[in-house]
């Protein structure tokens, strides 16, 4: 994929809440959020609400990652609509949290990017996604 311009940042989320029938609300057009809560909480993070559908974006010095992050939390919010058993059964097994759902929605995020999009992320992009997945991991109490 070229480039992620600061135009795709504002198109592409634009047509990602149309097809999935989502709110998409970019922090920075919301400044009592960070007022309320500290830049800390949306410096690299995205967040999303399943029960309300919404998106919210975060502050990103990388648009390829602010991006990615969209589709990541796009994935948390269809994976509610999946079964759960499989996951709840490999997270106790193997003394996980909340990895599985993480790597879930990572995998239905990317997967819509590239199907649906034509977006292709880059290995630096996937790199910082999993990355962040990984940090859902129990910590080893020893």
């Amino acid at each position: 994929m070229s480039a992620i311009t600061d135009e795709d940042l504002v198109d592409i989320p634009i047509v990602v809440a149309e097809d999935f029938e989502v709110t998409i609300l970019d922090v920075l057009d919301a400044p009592q959020l960070i007022e309320a809560n500290g830049r800390d909480k949306y410096t690299n993070k995205s967040y999303s609400v399943a029960s309300s559908n919404e998106i919210i974006l975060g502050l990103y010095d990388d648009p390829e990652l602010k991006l990615i992050s969209l589709f990541h939390e796009l994935g948390h919010i269809l994976a509610v609509f999946e079964p759960e058993d499989f996951y709840e059964e490999y997270s106790k097994a193997h003394q996980y949290r909340e990895l599985p759902n993480e790597l879930r929605a990572t995998a239905l995020g990317l997967e819509i990017a590239f199907v649906m999009y034509d977006i292709a992320f880059s290995d630096k992009a996937l790199k910082w996604m999993y990355e962040q997945a990984f940090t859902y991991c129990r910590k080893d109490k020893t």
